[in-house]
């Protein structure tokens, strides 16, 4: 810091540390399959905030290939949750679709999702989930086969 050309010091813990104060990263690549619309595991990963009131964003690639019957189209559905509880659920909307135009699907793809949480208020554990279904008959959804899901969280200070 400078006063009018004299040079002074301030320690640098009193300035501030920064707007993200810890990243963790996870990935998989175990195969995990969903054919009935229920809602399953993709990737999980733990994360411990510093600060109650700090925020934690949220951002997966997950992996998938969808394969359907002939005349069968295609809707996959994610989810995240903060330990048990649902914090983004687009319910029965699709968010990845693949469309069959009349031949069998057997296509690999994969599918971007982000989301700020700024509500966890605590500083113990918390687990994030990405789950994954299938929405529609006649096909399935394989998540990390023959690829690798990843995801992210980082607590940024406010």
């Amino acid at each position: 810091i400078s006063d009018a050309g004299t040079l002074k010091r301030i320690d640098a813990s009193l300035v501030g540390g920064g707007l993200v104060k810890q990243v963790v990263y996870a990935s998989n690549d175990t195969n995990v399959t969903f054919t009935n619309g229920t809602f399953g595991d993709v990737i999980t990963i733990n994360i411990t905030p510093t600060k109650t009131s700090s925020d934690i964003l949220i951002h997966a690639n997950l992996m998938y290939t969808g394969n359907t019957s002939s005349g069968q189209d295609q809707g996959t559905s994610f989810k995240i949750l903060r330990d048990s509880t649902d914090i983004f659920n687009p319910g029965n909307n699709y968010q990845s679709y693949l469309y069959d135009s009349g031949d069998a699907i057997d296509q690999k793809t994969n599918f971007s999702i982000s989301y700020l949480d700024t509500g966890h208020n605590t500083t113990s554990q918390i687990t994030y989930k990405i789950q994954g279904n299938s929405q529609t008959g006649g096909g399935s959804i394989s998540f990390n086969n023959n690829g690798v899901s990843t995801l992210w969280v980082m607590e940024l200070d406010q």
